[in-house]
Parts: structure tokens; sequence; C-alpha cells
């Protein structure tokens, strides 16, 4: 008997922000990019909002990207019902597109956090910690920065997109 093992692993773009959104030439890059790193599948957690105008329903920069990575042989997943729940909220107009729609159910999966000072945060989750019994110091993003770099230089601080802004010093092996 022979064993096999196989190995996964995932690239993520970053191309929206909560607080800022984006622009359809940033989603279209991060896709190009995608292609040219020669990823299996791409799965675009944003979703077309309102049926496009006109007959060509994918005359629009970021289906066109996904149908250039179709056609070189990528399976495309896309989000729907990110507008719901409401009737036709779940749109999907190009057919080389794969679409899942999320559902709300009445399950919840209880898990927390443990801090080091044994308090205990309830929350939910799927799963244990990535580094189970293992702690981490967390730490502001704005007590990490860089001794040259203000929070008001970036107003995308918080979601510690960019790594030169912070001190390696106090992030390596903890949470920011």
């Amino acid at each position: 008997m022979h064993s096999i093992s196989i190995f996964y692993s995932i690239a993520i773009y970053k191309a929206l922000y909560k607080r800022f959104g984006g622009f359809a030439a940033d989603v279209v890059a991060a896709i190009d990019q995608a292609a040219q790193d020669r990823v299996d599948i791409i799965c675009l957690s944003i979703t077309p909002n309102r049926h496009p105008s006109g007959i060509a329903t994918f005359f629009n920069p970021i289906d066109m990207a996904l149908l250039s990575a179709a056609k070189a042989g990528i399976f495309v997943v896309q989000a729907a019902g990110n507008t719901g729940p409401s009737p036709m909220s779940m749109p999907s107009f190009s057919p080389w597109i794969f679409t899942v729609g999320a559902t709300s159910h009445d399950r919840v999966y209880i898990n927390s956090l443990c801090l080091g000072n044994n308090v205990t945060i309830p929350g939910v989750g799927l799963a244990p910690g990535t580094y189970e019994n293992t702690l981490f110091k967390l730490i502001h993003a704005r007590h990490a920065l860089n001794k040259n770099t203000t929070v008001t230089d970036d107003m995308y601080i918080g979601e510690c997109q960019d790594l030169s802004k912070f001190s390696q010093d106090l992030v390596q092996g903890n949470k920011c």
C-alpha cells in the first residue's frame, strides 16, 4: 500500500479594505497576479450587487479578468448573497464563474480565547487555535509602530497591512 501526501498552499491577495472599499482595477490586478502565480482556484468574496446594463453581462473589468483566469485553467468561485436576504440578492451572470451562496443556520460553535492572566473571553469558532497551548502577546497596532511612523501617516494602521510601519522587535512572534 502506498501513501500519498498532498500539500496545499493558500495565497491571499488583498484588493479591498473595510474602511475604504477599493477600485475595480485593484481587484483585476489581484486576479491577474493570482493567474501569474499559477493558482488552481480563485475564490472571490465579492459579488455583483445588480444586473449589469446592456445585453453583454460580462463587460465589466472584474468579470473579464475572471474569464481570462478561467481560460487559463483556473477554477473561479464567487460569493453570492452579500446583499441579502432579499429576492434576487444572489446574482450570478457569468457562466464561467461557480457561484456559492451562504446561508444562516441555528447552530453556534462555542470557542474561546484564553489570555495569559487566566481570563477567558467566550466567542465562536470551528477549531482550536493553530498553535494550540501557545500564548502570544496581543499588541495594539498603534503601540507597535516604528519610531518614525505616526498614526496619522496611514489610515490603515489598525489593519496591520504595511509591515514596514511596525517595529519587528515588537511584533515578531506576537499577534497585531
